[in-house]
C-alpha cells in the first residue's frame, strides 16, 4: 500500500508569520531569511505529518492497491474530505474507472475508509502491482490551532539550528510540539 502526493498543500503558514513568530525582519537584499524559513516550514509540516499520520493542509494523494480487499480500503493520511476517483485494472488488464455510485467513504472511523456501495462488491482486478488507485482529497482547509503552533514552533527550532550536528543537537521531537500534536494524531496507527 502506497500514498503518493499529487496535489501538495499550500503554504501552511505565511512567511511574515514565521518572521514574525522568529523574530526576523523584514527581508532586505542584505537579510534575506525567507528561503531557510521556507524549507523549515517544509520540514516541520513534513515531521508533523509524520508524527500525526494526517495531512497538515488540504491536498490530493492517491492510495495504490495491487488488489481490491475483501472489506473496506482504509485512507491513511486524513481527514479525507472527498474520493475524487477509483481506477482499476479489470480481470482483462484494460484500466477502468469505478462509477461514484459504486463506492462511499465511511468516515466514522480513523482511518477513514473506502467501502463498496451498500449491496455490492469490489470488482475482480488484474494481478498486477498498482492495479487499484484511489484518487482522493485529504486535509482540512483550516490550519488547526494546535498544530500552527507546532508548525511554529519546530519551524523556529529548524531554522535556529540549521547544522547537522552541534553540541547541544536535539535528538527526538521535542515534548511540547509532540504534546500540540497529540491533539490531532491518527492513534489508529
Amino acid at each position: 500500500m502506497t500514498v503518493k502526493v499529487i496535489t501538495a498543500p499550500a503554504a501552511a503558514l505565511s512567511l511574515e508569520q514565521l518572521r514574525r513568530h522568529c523574530k526576523i525582519d523584514p527581508p532586505t537584499s542584505a537579510n534575506d531569511a525567507d528561503t531557510d524559513l521556507s524549507a523549515a516550514l517544509a520540514a516541520a509540516r513534513a515531521t508533523c505529518e509524520h508524527h500525526t499520520g494526517t495531512s497538515i493542509g488540504q491536498q490530493t494523494l492517491e492510495l495504490a492497491l495491487a488488489a481490491f480487499p475483501e472489506a473496506g480500503i482504509p485512507l491513511p493520511r486524513g481527514p479525507v474530505t472527498s474520493i475524487t476517483s477509483v481506477t482499476y485494472l479489470d480481470a482483462a488488464g484494460a484500466s477502468q474507472v469505478l462509477s461514484s455510485g459504486a463506492y462511499r467513504l465511511n468516515d466514522y472511523v480513523t482511518p477513514q475508509e473506502l467501502l463498496p456501495a451498500v449491496g455490492t462488491e469490489w470488482p475482480a482486478t488484474f494481478d498486477d502491482v498498482n492495479a487499484v488507485k484511489i484518487r482522493y482529497v485529504a486535509g482540512a482547509t483550516t490550519l488547526d490551532g494546535a498544530v500552527a503552533q507546532a508548525l511554529r514552533l519546530l519551524a523556529g527550532l529548524y531554522f535556529d539550528n540549521r547544522n547537522a550536528a552541534d553540541k547541544g543537537a536535539l535528538t527526538e521531537i521535542p515534548y511540547g510540539v509532540q504534546v500540540l500534536l497529540n491533539t490531532v494524531k491518527d492513534w489508529s496507527r
